[in-house]
């Protein structure tokens, strides 16, 4: 946005007493000593006497204090009274003074019209500021041309603010006027060079990131140090990523962090928020999460929407602060309110798992919905799951394949990967294996675990593409290596003695043991039963992991009730067996919990004859038989 220039009255006021004294001239030069030492209403008397013998700057000073309240009440229309008078006599600071009161009342045509008649005596906070009403259509059509014109001419007069005007339109463009960094970073300089603190702040910023002059760290450095000087906080948080990331300095994060305070104390709450990231990473210290929660909260009081949407995450994880899901909510409502996307798909997936809160899709749908507006692309991804698989709402394929459209166009690998699906399966869209690989691919190269896993499997079974186990073995080892334990398993089926690339025991085992802690339920149910065989007490841990996962099929979660109950009963805890069967009886099918029975029922009768019930109740009929014998006897 454009800065006007407003001369203050004091200046006005140190101006006038420097003039040759006669009548007027000796009342506006004691007005001016009476202003200075505090007695604003004793200066106000002496300046309207002097401005009623017809002293032109004395009339202009008195404007001010009516326009400001310096002395008398503020009283706009007084004001505009003494300005008039000076601006009738053709002084070029009385037709600015009026303009100026134009401009601020809002009165902008009228603001153009005593502006212009200043500029043309080359005032030059008139040309300025007329600029910036041209270059926004104030008052009047938009001027550009004009607008640079005005500028120019300032800046040719030594303006530091319309150099930096006219930096800001070259960098922002406008309608009908192009981009030039080039043109923006030179007048960004100008302004700088004649120390003006966001001159000297943006030029900073032009040279750390090379946009329009050749980057150059240190220049950046030198000139966020002005700034910083001037109290420019912004610069200080600049200076601060400076020495944090080792640019243009040595990497020095006691001095970033001593920025970063600076930063935050002055007002720019994006320094706490650093400060707290340092803390919460543990980058140059041991992690302390208490530290890195008071830091955030307090970039958060001073509305960093960053901040918000950390302290959210620390009240919802319960890092360095008691767990409250109701707190994280609000703040993460706040940092959506300040456009922090993230801040709306983080709650959405609050709701969406029911984390701490009640599970409620359609609440989560709202909250995905709101981050899309906002360009966040796992959002519209989120919303388009929720619709193509039933969450809470009515199946809708075709607006789950709109949604995952646009997370796709925003780069959304997750998107990618599930229209390749949509694709392959033929759901809502014709099948279409070539675009579905196609997909697959495009999400792959964004190192999507997913996407990597599916390939692999393609290629290992021949499906659409020529079977080929080697490029399968380069899929899952990319998938594996960025932490997928479905890759890691298949890479340990693949290596293990029978596998398409034997390799041994010894280097099959690792990878198993790798799925598993990437808790792979089907390498945990693999991995149980070896250690199983090898009488290890960890066989137990893992069936428990298994029973524990959320999303674990049916089969391994029936087949890891099994190996429990099995261990438990051997082990003689029919306590734990029991509480166990109780668990089984709503997650596992009831073929599962006949099977505990038939398995458990002679040398455990009491602890398997609940495993019974359970699966008489859910109908199943060898089941209803069994017990029906069972009570007739």
């Amino acid at each position: 946005m454009p800065g006007r220039t407003f001369i203050p009255c004091i200046l006005l006021l140190a101006l006038a007493a420097s003039v040759r004294c006669g009548e007027p001239e000796s009342l506006r030069a004691k007005a001016c000593a009476l202003m200075l030492a505090g007695h604003e209403s004793e200066a106000v008397e002496a300046y309207r006497a002097a401005a009623e013998q017809g002293d032109t700057n004395a009339e202009i000073a008195l404007g001010y204090a009516w326009l400001d309240g310096e002395g008398v009440p503020a009283d706009p229309e007084t004001a505009r009274h003494w300005f008039a008078r000076a601006a009738e006599k053709g002084s070029a600071r009385g037709q600015y003074a009026l303009g100026y009161l134009f401009d601020r009342t809002g009165e902008y045509e009228l603001a153009r019209r005593y502006y212009r008649l200043a500029a043309e005596q080359g005032h030059i906070p008139a040309l300025c500021n007329l600029g910036v009403l041209l270059e926004n259509g104030d008052g009047g059509p938009a001027d550009i041309p004009e607008a640079v014109r005005l500028y120019q001419a300032a800046i040719d007069q030594g303006d530091e603010l319309a150099a930096l005007n006219l930096a800001r339109l070259y960098d922002s463009g406008a309608e009908g006027f192009e981009r030039d960094s080039a043109a923006a970073a030179h007048y960004y300089r100008i302004s700088a060079r004649r120390n003006h603190p966001d001159g000297q702040y943006a030029f900073g910023n032009a040279c750390c990131h090379g946009d329009g002059v050749e980057q150059d760290y240190a220049e950046a450095r030198r000139w966020f140090r002005y700034a910083a000087a001037a109290g420019r906080p912004e610069a200080m948080l600049a200076l601060g990523i400076l020495y944090r990331d080792g640019k243009g300095v040595d990497q020095d994060y006691a001095a970033a962090r001593r920025w970063f305070r600076e930063a935050g104390e002055a007002g720019e709450g994006a320094g706490f928020t650093s400060l707290g990231i340092l803390d919460y990473n543990g980058t140059d210290r041991e992690a302390d999460f208490t530290a890195a929660a008071r830091n955030f909260r307090r970039g958060a009081e001073l509305g960093d929407p960053r901040a918000m949407l950390y302290l959210a995450e620390c009240c919802r994880d319960g890092d360095g602060v008691e767990r409250d899901c109701a707190k994280a909510v609000e703040w993460f409502l706040r940092a959506g309110d300040e456009k922090e996307a993230d801040a709306y798909q983080s709650l959405g997936r609050l709701y969406f798992d029911g984390d701490g809160v009640e599970r409620d899709c359609e609440a989560a749908l709202r909250c995905f919905e709101r981050g899309a507006e906002l360009g966040d692309a796992a959002s519209m991804t989120m919303a388009g799951y929720i619709h193509d698989n039933a969450c809470g709402v009515e199946r809708n394929r075709k607006l789950g394949f709109e949604w995952y459209s646009r997370g796709a166009e925003a780069g959304d690998s997750t998107a990618i990967f599930n229209l390749g699906i949509m694709y392959e399966n033929g759901e809502y869209v014709e099948k279409n294996l070539a675009e579905a690989l196609r997909r697959y691919r495009q999400s792959a190269r964004k190192k999507n675990i997913h996407a990597l896993c599916r390939l692999g499997q393609l290629y290992l079974n021949g499906s659409g593409v020529p079977a080929d186990p080697r490029l399968a073995l380069r899929c899952f080892s990319e998938a594996a290596a960025l932490g997928s334990g479905e890759a890691a398993y298949e890479l340990y089926r693949l290596c293990g003695e029978e596998g398409a690339f034997s390799a041994g025991p010894r280097l099959a085992r690792r990878w198993l043991v790798r799925a598993a802690d990437a808790e792979n339920p089907a390498a945990q149910l693999e991995l149980g039963r070896l250690l199983k065989e090898e009488k290890s007490p960890e066989a137990e841990s893992r069936f428990a992991a298994v029973w524990n996962h959320k999303g674990a099929a049916a089969p391994l979660l029936s087949a890891a009730c099994l190996e429990l109950a099995g261990g438990y009963l051997a082990a003689g805890d029919i306590e734990k067996a029991g509480r166990l069967i109780e668990e089984a009886a709503a997650r596992v099918p009831p073929e599962t919990l006949y099977e505990l029975y038939r398995v458990f029922r002679r040398k455990y009768p009491e602890t398997a004859r609940p495993a019974l019930e359970a699966a008489a109740a859910r109908k199943h009929q060898p089941a209803v038989r069994e017990l029906e014998r069972l009570r007739k006897q």
